[in-house]
């Protein structure tokens, strides 16, 4: 009996992690250039801002010691795409690790990429980031998976949020085409 419920609760598990999330019935949320409140400073001390400026932009809500995040993290970092300048990325540490914590794991996964880095040091700030924009599609989950992939399009709208280990090839070919674009969907799609 025991062996049977661990299997119903492994399987109802893994369905959540692939289930899209929707807005609950009746939001009326507008997405159009949203700015939630928070501010940054990246591991060198310049401010952040979450807002795309013309061209897309992935935020990336991540922990040091999670390899979906490590492996998300170095395969954007060797991406042709964030090279040549197709799209930002920031990511933002949601564990209030220090600055020299979030600049060792730069500097072992992401080494000479444009990633920006945020270690948001100070009372939750990065998980309560974190969990404002997963909450845009579905203010009853609970359960939060890293990394959390935000991606915004040209347009300052988001397009899309992942949850999970991510490619960068997939970012590129799934993704970037409709974040260049800009002017999208209503609602962000949750995806895996």
């Amino acid at each position: 009996m025991k062996k049977r419920f661990f299997g119903i609760l492994v399987a109802l598990l893994l369905i959540v992690q692939v289930m899209p999330v929707a807005a609950a019935e009746g939001d009326t949320l507008s997405l159009d250039n949203l700015s939630l409140p928070y501010s940054f400073d990246d591991i060198d001390g310049n401010p952040v801002s979450l807002d795309s400026s013309g061209k897309p932009k992935l935020l990336v809500f991540f922990m040091t010691g999670c390899v979906n995040c490590q492996n998300t993290l170095r395969d954007i970092a060797n991406s042709s795409w964030l090279a040549n300048g197709e799209a930002e990325v920031c990511a933002i540490d949601i564990q209030q690790k220090t600055v020299d914590e979030v600049r060792a794991f730069k500097n072992t996964y992401c080494s000479g990429s444009a990633i920006t880095f945020v270690a948001a040091t100070t009372a939750n700030q990065g998980y309560n980031c974190m969990d404002s924009y997963r909450k845009l599609t579905d203010s009853s989950a609970s359960v939060n998976t890293t990394p959390l992939t935000v991606m915004l399009d040209k347009d300052n709208k988001i397009q899309y949020m992942t949850e999970g280990q991510q490619s960068a090839s997939d970012i590129e070919t799934k993704y970037l085409p409709t974040l260049k674009a800009g002017g999208g969907y209503e609602r962000p799609r949750q995806i895996r």
